[in-house]
């Protein structure tokens, strides 16, 4: 018997699945074939929700390798970030630093430009003092002439007399 269920499920395989449930319909097999040919389509049945078992399970581990794979990408960007974040502030404390050596170098520049004007005042002082000197020594050079000529001529005047 086993050979001959082997070679009827042969030949309903060629015969293929829709065609076995018409001919099973309009009861094409005889009576004593009819139980093996139920257990052929329900064999069929159970093959095709095995498969689809096996495809609904390989999609659901599909599904969770990609979702630990995200999972992984979602760390990574997190590092990403957060040394981003890191560089940031790295970048903030530096542009701080640079704010006070610029304040800095700006106080001093405000103290040379002070010395600079104190400087240039000075100077206008001293060119002034300078002139008085100078007219003063003219003068000064004018009135010893003067006393000169008039020693000069207080010395003619007795002779002259």
């Amino acid at each position: 018997m086993a050979t001959d269920k082997e070679q009827l499920w042969r030949s309903l395989s060629e015969v293929g699945e829709t065609k076995v449930r018409e001919n099973l319909a309009q009861r094409i097999y005889g009576e004593a074939k009819i139980p093996l040919v139920k257990e052929w389509l329900h064999q069929q049945e159970t093959s095709r929700s095995e498969a689809a078992a096996s495809r609904t399970e390989a999609r659901d581990e599909e599904s969770v390798a990609i979702a630990r794979e995200a999972t992984r990408f979602a760390q990574e960007a997190n590092d990403i970030a957060r040394a981003a974040g890191r560089s940031a502030q790295a970048a903030s404390d530096s542009a701080q630093e640079a704010n006070t050596v610029a304040r800095e170098a700006n106080e001093l520049a405000r103290a040379a430009n002070s010395a600079s004007l104190a400087t240039a005042v000075a100077t206008a002082d001293a060119t002034k003092i300078a002139r008085s000197s100078r007219n003063i020594s003219r003068n000064a050079a004018i009135a010893a002439t003067v006393a000169a000529i008039a020693a000069v001529i207080a010395a003619i005047v007795p002779f002259l007399k």
